[in-house]
């Protein structure tokens, strides 16, 4: 299945199979490698949510039975819930589940509403690609490169955490990408778009 441009306060709806033989897509292949990428980061995350319930368990079970403290669940679950933010970052996008403002896009129909969605995207993509530049040259490369550990007793380097995210960003880039060509490829399609905008 893929994902294409529809008139509703999310970036793509569903389309079922059967559409997807009527209406093949250049960017099958792409959206595909990309959903599946962005799934293994969500399933990842998953699992890095039930660590951190399990630690949350065990440091109260410790504290409250045994008068002790693992003394790294604060930093720990930080690092758990921002690698969380972001890894999901791209499985968000393509179920159409971030949270946008549609004040102006919910008045725009065809090739205005697509056009306005592809300035919107190469927005984002733009300043998502800053952002992926500026945290690996800033911070993600400067900790591997002089082995910064965190302050605390555990001492973690930092750059695992900082890897987490940076995937998460480049999983997101990728979506991105994946959401821009076939929004493109759609302002070429007027008629279908017309079709799934009408």
């Amino acid at each position: 299945m893929v994902f294409v441009p529809r008139r509703t306060d999310r970036i793509f709806s569903r389309v079922e199979a059967s559409d997807l033989v009527m209406r093949p897509t250049p960017f099958k292949a792409m959206d595909t490698i990309s959903f599946h990428l962005a799934k293994i980061a969500a399933y990842f995350s998953a699992l890095i949510l039930v660590y951190m319930v399990g630690h949350i368990i065990l440091e109260i079970t410790l504290r409250a039975f045994f008068s002790t403290s693992t003394n790294v669940l604060d930093e720990f679950v930080a690092y758990a819930t921002v690698s969380i933010t972001f890894l999901c970052l791209a499985y968000t996008l393509h179920q159409g589940s971030l949270i946008r403002v549609g004040l102006v896009l919910n008045w725009l129909t065809g090739k205005w509403r697509c056009a306005f969605e592809i300035f919107a995207v190469v927005t984002t993509l733009g300043l998502t690609g800053f952002v992926i530049y500026y945290f690996f040259t800033k911070t993600l490369w400067r900790d591997f490169s002089r082995g910064t550990v965190s302050p605390s007793i555990a001492e973690v380097p930092l750059w695992i955490p900082e890897s987490l995210v940076f995937l998460g960003l480049l999983l997101f880039f990728l979506q991105l990408l994946t959401a821009l060509g076939k929004l493109v490829f759609e302002l070429f399609s007027p008629s279908e778009y017309a079709r799934t905008n009408g």
